[in-house]
Formats: structure tokens, C-alpha cells, sequence
């Protein structure tokens, strides 16, 4: 009786923290002719485009409706060189939002072609080497 309780429990537990016995589902790998973060040097200028779960974008960290986002790539582009731009995902996002802003950014930034311009994935710097104090 008493480990039912306790089984119980803990499922009931678990059912009241949002625990879903449903795999989370993930999109599509990135596109092929886009770059791996971990290429980029640790000098490189890059922005980060991150999508929440509900498909909601940051730039660098600010939220951001698609016209903005539109403006932003653009106003990227004008740069010399471009910087990259390292998209990342969280779980569970709906994969058609994945798929229209990675569409968007190919078409803005011409990823066929700069193709080390887009990556997506964990953009993971190597440390900048410690510099002496004066």
C-alpha cells in the first residue's frame, strides 16, 4: 500500500510540473550550405537570432517582430564584410516557424552563395586570452 502511495505520488507529481510522456519533436538539421558555429574564429563578428518555443525572435537578446527581423537582416547585409549569423532553437518550436525565418535569412543574406555568413547551433567562443593589467 505505502509504495503505491508514493508511486502515485510521484506521478501525480509529475503530471502537475508539465512532465509530458510525449517526445519533443525536432526539426529538420540546419541547411547544409550554412556554416557550423564551432568553424567560426574567435575574432568573427556574428549576431545571434534565437526562437523560443512559441517561435518568438530575439536578436541579441531584444524580442523581435518579422518586420523588424526583415529590417535587421537587411541592414546587415549593407556591412563589409557581413557579419554571420548563428540562429538557434529552442525544443518543441513549431517546425514551419523554423523553416519560413530560415527561408527568410537565405533569401536576405544570399546563404547559397555566403555561405559561411549563416550557421546554425551553439555558438561556443574559444576565451579570449587573459590580457596583464597595467
Amino acid at each position: 500500500m505505502r509504495r503505491l502511495f508514493l508511486t502515485g505520488g510521484l506521478l501525480a507529481s509529475a503530471a502537475l510540473s508539465g512532465c509530458s510522456d510525449k517526445p519533443q519533436i525536432a526539426c529538420s538539421p540546419s541547411r547544409s550550405h550554412w556554416s557550423p558555429p564551432e568553424e567560426m574564429g574567435p575574432e568573427a563578428v556574428y549576431n545571434t537570432l534565437t526562437l523560443d518555443r512559441n517561435g518568438m525572435a530575439y536578436w541579441n537578446g531584444s524580442p523581435v517582430d518579422d518586420a523588424v527581423l526583415d529590417r535587421m537582416l537587411k541592414a546587415t547585409r549593407r556591412f563589409d564584410p557581413i557579419p554571420q549569423l548563428v540562429l538557434q532553437t529552442e525544443m518543441g518550436m513549431p517546425c514551419a516557424r523554423l523553416e519560413a525565418v530560415r527561408d527568410k535569412i537565405d533569401n536576405v543574406l544570399d546563404c547559397r552563395r555566403n555561405g559561411r555568413v549563416c550557421s546554425e547551433g551553439e555558438r561556443t567562443p574559444a576565451p579570449m586570452p587573459a590580457q596583464p593589467r597595467s
